[in-house]
């Protein structure tokens, strides 16, 4: 219960900077990455950055419709699962495009977060303690992507929203 099976975490948050805590938590640190795409057939836009929100499940549907792929609806006489996450390709050539992946759940190793609409709601939660609403902090990203200001006290009714969401 004192080992920490991922690199150290000093390393772990300067290797995250400037978002909040590291891997392995639910904060910024924990799931925002870099995405960067190149593919002259494909994307016209260089050089330019997009801040929509946007999940790893979000890849495949954006690769589809960008080399307009027919997904098949059955194999082997079964239905098919649909695919999860919404396509971003609009995006990628035009920085107004809006958010196509409204919300998502985020759970590592007992932290918890929700995002919905530019809002996320935060947990860290430590081994071996019992899970407590309280816990839940409140960061509105739009404005904040760095989760420095902790808004859970002023606006409880996002906090019960959001952690409902995740439950």
């Amino acid at each position: 219960p004192r080992v920490m099976s991922h690199y150290p975490w000093g390393w772990g948050m300067a290797s995250n900077t400037p978002f909040r805590l590291h891997k392995g938590t639910a904060f910024q640190g924990g799931h925002h990455v870099p995405f960067i795409a190149s593919w002259p057939n494909g994307v016209r836009s260089f050089g330019e950055l997009r801040h929509q929100f946007t999940h790893l499940s979000d890849v495949l549907p954006a690769l589809v419709d960008i080399i307009d792929l027919d997904v098949p609806t059955e194999r082997a006489g079964r239905p098919a699962k649909a695919m999860t996450g919404s396509s971003f390709a609009d995006c990628l050539d035009d920085a107004g495009a809006p958010d196509h992946h409204p919300e998502q759940y985020f759970e590592m190793s007992g932290h918890r977060a929700f995002y919905r609409d530019g809002w996320e709601s935060v947990t860290l939660h430590y081994p071996n303690t019992p899970f407590d609403d309280e816990e839940w902090k409140l960061f509105h990203l739009a404005e904040d992507p760095t989760q420095l200001r902790d808004l859970a006290k002023e606006r409880p009714d996002r906090v019960r929203e959001l952690a409902s969401a995740w439950d």
